[in-house]
């Protein structure tokens, strides 16, 4: 199928320097969710049960993640991972 080839949008374009969202954010979690439950005609709240720790496996070579506090948690996250599935 063809495509049509275009210019990039300079929105899209990461800048240099440019971080990751998650970049030493202590906000990026919230502790609960709200959502309208129809049946009942109520706000409802679901606690956040996920992990909130770095899981990227590749954080110690990404200069994206240069300076943050969680680096390098994901490697070692991943290193336990396959330690236990051998």
């Amino acid at each position: 199928m063809p495509v049509i080839s275009h210019e990039i949008h300079e929105s899209v374009i990461q800048k240099d320097g440019a971080k990751y969202g998650c970049h030493n954010n202590p906000n990026r979690f919230k502790s609960s969710y709200q959502f309208w439950d129809r049946h009942l005609g109520a706000w409802v709240g679901i606690p956040h049960r996920m992990s909130t720790d770095c899981r990227f496996d590749t954080s110690l070579t990404d200069q994206k993640c240069e300076g943050c506090n969680d680096r390098g948690s994901g490697e070692e996250y991943d290193r336990s991972v396959r330690a236990a599935g051998s």
